[in-house]
């Protein structure tokens, strides 16, 4: 009996062992997964924003295409490069804004919509203005200690140098190397409010995620603005009536992480939320395909070229015959398969038709008197008019090799033709031939 149970009981010892194991060197933790979207969140990229601008009193707008401008007295944000205001829609934009509207620009589109040196405002990059703040910092060491200072390096240098840095690979002390995960991203910068009006008085400092790399400089003070250690991050200016925001902030709009931290405080802020106003946003153009793109511009070029494309495919399809039904097949008379042959011929080789029916007259003479020389030589032509009654003058001329023309060339083989079926006629009745049909002398042609 115990025999029987010890593999049983080894088992459950092993099993025992295994799960002691795994409960202490595991732990179980909770981790919340955030639901995919459903219903009007599914098919609204906008969702959370829209509702969110509903609780603050505004309503947003999202059109797929600005024919006209809103009202002066909303809100317009552009956030699509596509949209083009460079050749038609800038001046329409400028006098909007001074009319009373408030247009936002973010990074992506500023440069490519308004000039912005007009407005005494210049834009720079974050890392240009860290270089000239490290090159000062160096020169100010050198200055104190009393040493020359460092050859300045160029901008190329700079930049090998920097690119060297972040593309090191980092070498653990001992154990494999790790693949380089990328960290996420640290909400540890802040911007302060120091515009002439700060629209949140009891928020001066924005806690928000990962700096822009782009910075405004203005020789006026703007009416709101955010700004760093570097310069304004985003500034508002009055132009006419309206006002014009800049942003190098750009707050992704269809991104849950808006409402995070102070983002959404700063994007009421650059908004400049006010119940009862609209938001028009253009966040993407709708542009036409290019086939319809190409229709509306050039209709007759393409349906001329549809034409020949039409015309080029309709040449190169095979034919499968005739629509009428073919004549019945009849034999061609003597005369014209002479004639046809004799034209063929001359136009390529006279000689080789020439030489094949005087062989083949020949070869009925030969039929006809069986005692003659089984040569390949014509006999007689005075010999074959008697045997054929034809003109022994004619038949010496067309036995004769010469240069001939098409006319002379059918004649000479309709009557060697002639010829050779009179004797044949004559060889297939078993008549003899009047006189005995003798080698001539004369060859065939060759």
């Amino acid at each position: 009996m115990l025999r029987r149970s010890l593999p049983w009981l080894l088992l459950l010892a092993v099993l025992l062992g295994a799960g002691a194991l795994l409960v202490r060197y595991t732990r179980w933790e909770e981790k919340r997964v955030p639901l995919p979207p459903q219903g009007e969140a599914e098919t609204d990229r906008h969702y959370q924003l829209r509702h969110w601008l509903a609780k603050q009193g505004v309503t947003l707008q999202t059109p797929s295409e600005l024919g006209t401008l809103p009202p002066v007295t909303d809100t317009l944000v552009l956030t699509s490069p596509l949209w083009d205001v460079r050749q038609s829609r800038e001046q329409d934009l400028k006098r909007w804004v001074e009319a009373g509207g408030h247009l936002v620009l973010f990074p992506n589109t500023d440069e490519a919509m308004l000039k912005l040196n007009p407005l005494g405002i210049e834009e720079t990059s974050e890392w240009q203005l860290q270089r000239e703040q490290r090159k000062a910092e160096a020169k100010a060491r050198a200055a104190a200690s009393g040493h020359a200072a460092p050859p300045e390096k160029s901008d190329e240098d700079e930049d090998d140098e920097d690119d060297e840095e972040d593309t090191a690979p980092a070498t653990p002390a001992s154990g494999p190397a790790l693949p380089r995960v990328p960290p996420p991203p640290k909400c540890d910068w802040t911007a302060k409010d120091a515009g002439a009006q700060p629209f949140f008085a009891e928020l001066p400092i924005y806690q928000l995620c990962r700096s822009p790399s782009t910075v405004f400089k203005s020789r006026d003070l703007p009416a709101w603005g955010v700004r760093d250690e570097l310069g304004w991050r985003a500034l508002r200016l009055p132009l006419g009536r309206g006002e014009l925001t800049l942003s190098a902030w750009y707050p992704n709009l269809d991104n849950p992480d808006l409402m995070k931290h102070d983002h959404a405080p700063l994007l009421a802020a650059m908004l400049k939320l006010r119940p009862g106003r609209q938001v028009w946003l253009m966040g993407s153009a709708s542009l036409p395909t290019l086939p319809s793109w190409l229709w509306q511009q050039a209709a007759p070029v393409l349906l001329l070229a549809l034409a020949a494309l039409v015309l080029s495919l309709w040449r190169a399809l095979p034919r499968f015959g005739p629509l009428r039904r073919p004549p019945p097949d009849r034999r061609r008379s003597l005369a014209e398969q002479v004639r046809g042959s004799a034209s063929f011929l001359l136009q390529h080789r006279a000689e080789a038709l020439h030489t094949a029916q005087c062989r083949a007259l020949a070869e009925a003479a030969r039929k006809l008197a069986p005692s003659a020389s089984a040569s390949s030589a014509l006999p007689d032509p005075v010999t074959l008019a008697l045997a054929t009654g034809l003109s022994a003058s004619a038949l010496g001329k067309a036995i004769a090799p010469a240069q001939r023309n098409t006319r002379r060339l059918a004649q000479d083989l309709m009557l060697l033709e002639t010829a050779r079926r009179q004797l044949i006629s004559l060889a297939a009745k078993g008549h003899t031939a009047p006189a005995p049909l003798q080698d001539s002398p004369q060859k065939a042609s060759p």
